[in-house]
């Protein structure tokens, strides 16, 4: 779902087809940002006409393995064909655009470690964006 003037607009997650508009937003929905498209030209029913191709595709992809791992974003960035941004509350994600699997899989039990270890910390940025299946540790950038 994203924003199209003062309605929200949501499409399927496999191919970016525009499925409906609608002023409420639905529970268990992330909210997409970074899409670049003429509003103009969208059509119910048929592929959203977004500049940039691959950024369906990589929202697939994060889209399958947060379902797999029962995450839901409050939203997902597409910032461009490098990186992929997932907010949960005030903790920004940065996944980056491969390895989506290992990485979205960390993030559930990193989430709730750092509420024990961050109790009245507001947010910060969880670096997965480099994290590989044998990497050692991960990167949290806590609020200031």
């Amino acid at each position: 779902m994203f924003l199209s003037s003062d309605t929200n607009l949501y499409f399927d997650r496999k191919g970016g087809t525009a499925l409906f508009e609608s002023k409420k937003t639905f529970t268990g929905v992330p909210y997409v940002e970074g899409l670049s498209f003429d509003a103009s030209k969208v059509e119910i029913g048929k592929k959203i006409p977004v500049e940039d191709d691959s950024a369906f595709t990589l929202i697939a992809e994060a889209s399958k393995y947060l379902v797999k791992y029962s995450l839901t974003p409050d939203k997902l960035v597409y910032a461009n064909e490098q990186s992929v941004v997932l907010y949960f509350g005030s903790v920004e994600v940065l996944i980056g655009n491969k390895e989506y699997e290992i990485r979205i899989a960390q993030i559930k039990p990193i989430l709730e470690k750092l509420k024990e270890q961050y109790p009245d910390q507001a947010g910060g940025v969880l670096h997965l964006e480099n994290y590989e299946a044998d990497s050692a540790s991960i990167n949290f950038t806590p609020q200031s």
